[in-house]
């Protein structure tokens, strides 16, 4: 068992660096991506997946234990700092995200928000809030990384994000940001 945020590895030790779903668990998450960065080869990839602070998901918690306690002014992050999984547990924004990522030395940056099953059928036990949050969840669509007319090598290779911008596509109100980069070399 190891540190995130202080790894015991030399840098450019491995060509894939993998974490889901833990790395919003760590006292300094920003810390702990830098540490998985440094210790991968350039080249080789990373994929992680942070928990999305503007997920339906986090609404849900945010209603149930802040708007229907009377809390009205308290905040998403409140709520999934205090009332999802450990106590601390954290979550980012797009936007967060583009900072955090944008000063790593990253390329290909991508970052597909993903809506799980559990959340689109079944977030809220009271029917009409579910329909809500169902309805919610199909307006804001589904963003595709690649034009949907076809998926082959040279499409993808066409709509690369350009050098140190990043990608985001899915829904904007999953609950999972999947983000997969490569090191710079």
């Amino acid at each position: 068992m190891a540190d995130a945020e202080s790894l015991p590895f030399v840098s450019d030790s491995f060509d894939l660096g993998y974490s889901f779903g833990v790395l919003h668990h760590s006292p300094d998450t920003e810390k702990a991506i830098e540490e998985l960065v440094r210790v991968i080869a350039p080249g080789g990839e990373i994929k992680i997946m942070l928990y999305n602070r503007h997920s339906i998901y986090v609404f849900n918690v945010w209603v149930k234990h802040a708007l229907a306690r009377g809390r009205p002014w308290k905040s998403l992050r409140w709520a999934l700092w205090n009332h999802v999984e450990s106590l601390g547990t954290k979550g980012y924004t797009r936007g967060e995200l583009r900072q955090m990522l944008s000063r790593l030395p990253l390329r290909e940056v991508r970052v597909r928000t993903e809506v799980p099953a559990g959340e689109y059928l079944c977030a809220s036990a009271f029917k009409p809030l579910n329909w809500l949050y169902r309805g919610a969840i199909r307006l804001a669509g589904a963003q595709p990384a690649c034009p949907v007319t076809g998926y082959n090598r040279e499409l993808i290779e066409k709509h690369k994000p350009p050098q140190g911008e990043i990608e985001f596509s899915g829904n904007p109100l999953g609950f999972f940001h999947c983000i997969a980069a490569r090191k710079v070399l």
